[in-house]
This record gives structure tokens, sequence and C-alpha cells, in this order.
């Protein structure tokens, strides 16, 4: 580095000399930029001496970027799978829960025919209780007896008497 006072008065009265004082203000402002310029440049390099370690590791850095990018592939893929076993898990649990309603929909069906003959054989209770078991007088009679006869000797009768 030049000294700053002998270079700048040198130019200055170079400068005056020749064309006045107006140069020489531009000649200090050229001056104070170029300080500027010389700061800026040992910051820069303070900088770099402090960035070498940086870069070190930066390197190092790099070097190991291979493997984590294989290890994010590998998450990326067992993520994947595990998406596709939870939608496998999910539509099962549909299809199960579906079953379980038809099951309680035949369960609520039954439950309800259960309820009906159990009323209508609590009612043929109460209507017959205390009554001696044959005071009926209805008469019985077979209207077609050549076809019970054909019946009988096919095998076990089965005759569906009706409910009245």
């Amino acid at each position: 580095m030049t000294d700053q006072g002998g270079l700048r008065g040198s130019i200055r009265s170079a400068g005056s000399a020749v064309t006045g004082a107006r140069i020489g203000g531009q000649v200090d402002h050229l001056l104070a930029e170029a300080e500027r310029v010389r700061a800026h440049i040992r910051f820069l390099e303070s900088q770099m001496q402090l960035a070498e370690p940086e870069h070190d590791r930066w390197r190092a850095m790099e070097a190991e970027l291979p493997e984590i990018l294989h290890s994010v592939s590998v998450t990326t893929g067992a993520l994947r799978r595990l998406e596709r076993e939870v939608a496998t898990l999910v539509a099962e649990h549909d299809a199960a829960l579906a079953r379980a309603d038809a099951l309680a929909e035949a369960v609520h069906e039954l439950w309800g025919h259960v309820r009906t003959v159990r009323a209508e054989v609590l009612h043929e209770i109460q209507r017959t209780a205390g009554r001696p078991e044959s005071t009926s007088t209805v008469e019985s009679k077979v209207v077609d007896a050549a076809r019970l006869d054909a019946l009988r000797a096919d095998g076990p009768l089965r005759v569906n008497l009706g409910c009245g």
C-alpha cells in the first residue's frame, strides 16, 4: 500500500495545475472509492480464510450425498408400500363393516320374527287358559280320500292343516 496523503496531494496538485478544482474534487471521489474497494477486498480475503473450513465441510457432505439419496429412496419406497398396505387394510375393514351391517340387519329381522311368534304363542296360551282340552265342536272330514291314500302310499304323509 502506498502513502495516501502523499499520493493524494501529488494527484491533487497535478489535477489543479491541469484543469483546476473541478478535477481535484473528482480525484478525491475516486481516491475514496479506491479505498472502499481496498477495504472490501480485505474483507473478502478474511472471509475466504474463514470459509476454507466450511468448504471442507461442504466437500464432506457432498461425499455423503449418494448415501443420503439412497436412504431417501429406500424410505420413499417403504412409505409407498405402507400406503398400499394401509389402503388394503382400509378396504378389508370396510368390507368387514358391510358384512357386519348385513348380519346385524339379519339378526334384527330374526328378532322381529321371534317377537311375533312369542306374541302369537302367548296369545294362544291366554285364549285357551282355563278351558278344557277338547271342547271343540269342529267336525273333521277328508275331502279327497283317494288322493290321501295315494299320498300315504308314497311315504311319510305331510299335510298342511292351516291355522284357521
